[in-house]
């Protein structure tokens, strides 16, 4: 059972480091207002700006396309 377990999470880890994305991965939002148009973001890393519905953006505003 124990090694079931191990063998489990050794998957759920390798999973994780192949979904990743290279696309936010330098990017740290911070919400910085919310009201009925959405929520507004801000990256502390690049300045990058972004408006969503709810979550947070998806993508890293410096280097989009």
């Amino acid at each position: 059972m124990v090694v079931l377990a191990l063998l489990f999470i050794g998957v759920l880890y390798t999973a994780m480091w192949f979904a990743r994305t290279g696309r936010t991965k330098e990017c740290r939002w911070r919400q910085e207002r919310k009201d009925e148009a959405g929520v507004a973001w801000r990256c502390a890393v690049c300045g990058a700006r972004a408006q969503t519905v709810k979550d947070e953006p998806t993508f890293c505003g410096a280097k989009r396309d």
